[in-house]
């Protein structure tokens, strides 16, 4: 039986991201989630199932920006903190919040989650989103498939 076109079509586009230079995981990467010191201002109580942490931030052309795995929240744009304070909830990542700026969750990746502070890439956000979903399914086929090395 023949595969179909789209099938060998995805399998060639999974594999070429599959096997880019950045895609692997760190070695050794560093917890980036950092427990709040106590004392620290928060902008609102994030209730019974919520906590506040503190994510480092990981820019584009970072070394680590597609290296997944490390709990950092990648942004793009201006942005001049080294952290970003984050809620997190019993069931999954809540949102960020920085003093003064509006953050615009752009999706989730195999890398980890972005995030912008920044107005023009927020105008860009659902065509983002969506290259970050597809970016995120192509790796799970690769990786469900088999095609990923087993040191991931």
């Amino acid at each position: 039986m023949r595969p179909s076109q789209p099938a060998l079509t995805l399998v060639a586009l999974a594999t070429a991201v599959a096997t880019a230079p950045g895609v692997l995981p760190a070695a050794g990467a560093a917890e980036r989630v950092h427990e709040l010191q106590p004392g620290t201002t928060v902008p609102y109580d994030p209730g019974y199932t919520g906590s506040w942490l503190s994510y480092d931030v990981v820019r584009p052309g970072d070394k680590d920006f597609f290296h997944g795995g490390d709990g950092a929240i990648r942004v793009l744009g201006r942005f001049d903190a080294d952290q970003i304070l984050c809620m997190h909830y019993k069931g999954g990542f809540g949102g960020c919040y920085v003093e003064g700026k509006t953050v615009t969750d752009l999706g989730y990746g195999p890398a980890g989650r972005v995030v912008t502070t920044d107005p023009v890439w927020a105008a860009f956000a659902p065509v983002i989103r969506v290259l970050n979903d597809l970016y995120a399914k192509i790796f799970a086929v690769a990786w469900n498939a088999g095609i990923l090395p087993a040191s991931m």
